[in-house]
């Protein structure tokens, strides 16, 4: 509804909405992430803006719980990626070392592998007109967790506590291990 040349209606002059149902789609959300598989859910263009809301998706073994992207302005806008999933501990590992969080935290997790599913929350911003300025936030909450990183002779049993994470480091929320039977606490 409007004037075709007032598209897309930044100033109510008219009106532009458009609702797509998704199912078992890919997205490529940004550059150097890997794809989501197995969309389902909607994808909703109402004047400049988009916003995409996620019932399932994958992303190597993890599955989403929850998972919304909007970009309030196409055109000059940003893109925000919140995701909340359950994560086998291997397809984290996967996840940082074929990601941008590679540059971040790939010193830890190279040649590690783990056992166990956590809870897994990821935020992102994507500048849609630079990419590469993408910020991004995140936590991990183990549980029972474990994880073995031969690099520095760890091998962690009974993980648990959190990591918190962006592109400037990792945070230590109560982590908890046993390593060589002793029970160990990093805050």
């Amino acid at each position: 509804q409007g004037a075709a040349r007032d598209f897309p209606y930044r100033d109510g002059e008219g009106r532009f909405t458009v609702d797509i149902a998704a199912r078992d789609a890919r997205v490529e959300f940004a550059p150097d992430w890997p794809a989501l598989e197995q969309v389902t859910g909607r994808v909703r263009f109402d004047g400049p803006s988009m916003r995409i809301e996620v019932d399932a998706a994958r992303l190597f073994g993890i599955r989403s719980r929850r998972l919304t992207a909007s970009i309030p302005d196409l055109e000059e806008g940003r893109l925000s990626v919140s995701a909340e999933a359950d994560a086998p501990i291997p397809d984290l590992i996967r996840l940082v070392n074929e990601s941008p969080l590679e540059e971040e935290l790939g010193r830890l997790f190279e040649g590690a592998r783990g056992g166990g599913d956590a809870p897994f929350d990821l935020d992102l911003e994507v500048p849609v007109r630079a990419p590469e300025q993408t910020t991004v936030s995140g936590r991990l909450a183990f549980s029972g967790d474990s994880l073995v990183q031969p690099r520095f002779d760890l091998d962690l049993r009974d993980l648990d506590g959190a990591l918190r994470f962006t592109r400037r480091g990792v945070e230590m929320e109560g982590l908890g291990a046993t390593v060589r039977g002793q029970r160990l606490t990093v805050d």
